[in-house]
């Protein structure tokens, strides 16, 4: 009896996982997903290899179900107990989207991939005590250049709440003193966009790019020999320059959450704020207004209508009286 010859679908189901991966990266390397991003995916997928080393078979994409994902999920607790839900989900929507990547090639059967719940928690920032420890000026004729450009970055991450990678990608020609804005080259979601300038701020880099020179394509902040600073080394310059000033909060990121929760708690806007920090929604920024609600009563009495209209008759009549 003459053998029927495999459809391309069947062809497709028959693809083992580790061939169908390739297929999906080299996809997303031609859509000119940054290399953090593809990196996050290898990683994800090395973990999910490694949970079917035991397998005497090559493993076939068409052969994953839902009790793959949650033997999955019970494979990555068994491996670290303390595990939180949260970096479980960072693993899961990377793997989800690999999947329903191979789902829409045909490659394996279609089911949804949900996330575990999370309970949102306050997220921490910097108190106004460490903000004072960390925003006080060096000696400038004491200190070396790698601990001035610590401060600098320090003022320049409360100023703005950008992210990291956008920090490191800056360079002197982004840095518009004549229209007070800031451009932003490298952001998460690729669309460049220009942040204002505080007054603040500007005093602050219009004296370090005075002491640090270099061309309008050099990198703002550099290492001590004028190259670009690296992410990792912004890391640990940030947690040396901390722990030098008495603050244990060694985190980049921390600063960010500080920045929105400041500019909330001081009346400020999501639709603003979703701008200022480069979010292609509203989502996180909401977030970050329901998790700052235990602080909504700051200044509560100055900014609602009926103390404010109060106010207002007050001072109309002192006026009057005088």
């Amino acid at each position: 009896m003459k053998k029927r010859a495999m459809s391309l679908q069947e062809k497709r189901q028959e693809m083992p996982i580790i061939e169908a991966y390739q297929v999906f990266r080299r996809v997303k390397v031609n859509n000119n997903l940054s290399p953090r991003t593809i990196k996050h995916y290898d990683d994800t997928m090395a973990l999910f290899q490694s949970f079917f080393d035991d397998a005497d078979d090559e493993v076939y994409s068409s052969s994953i179900t839902r009790d793959t994902i949650e033997e999955f999920i019970e494979f990555i607790k068994a491996r670290n107990p303390e595990i939180r839900a949260r970096s479980i989900n960072s693993y899961l929507s990377n793997l989800r989207t690999i999947l329903y990547y191979f789902m829409e090639r045909g490659y394996m059967s279609d089911f949804p991939i949900k996330l575990l719940k999370v309970d949102e928690s306050l997220k921490e920032t910097y108190t106004d005590h460490e903000i004072n420890l960390l925003v006080q000026k060096p000696n400038l004729k004491k200190c070396d250049f790698s601990e001035y450009r610590n401060w600098v970055i320090t003022c320049y991450l409360l100023g703005t709440g950008n992210r990291l990678g956008t920090v490191c990608e800056l360079k002197n020609k982004d840095i518009d003193f004549y229209s007070n804005t800031i451009h932003l080259r490298r952001v998460k979601t690729r669309k460049a966009y220009t942040f204002p300038l505080s007054s603040a701020l500007e005093k602050v880099l219009t004296e370090y790019m005075q002491y640090r020179k270099g061309e309008p394509d050099d990198y703002l902040f550099c290492n001590r020999y004028g190259s670009k600073l690296l992410e990792s080394s912004l890391n640990t310059a940030i947690y040396r320059y901390n722990r030098k000033r008495g603050v244990n909060k060694t985190s980049v990121h921390l600063y960010r959450s500080t920045f929105a929760k400041t500019y909330i708690t001081n009346g400020g806007d999501i639709a603003r704020l979703q701008k200022l920090l480069g979010h292609s929604t509203p989502t996180m920024s909401l977030k970050y207004a329901k998790m700052f609600d235990t602080d909504l009563d700051y200044h509560f009495d100055e900014r609602n209508p009926l103390d404010a209209h109060i106010t207002i008759r007050k001072n109309e009549a002192l006026k009057m009286a005088k």
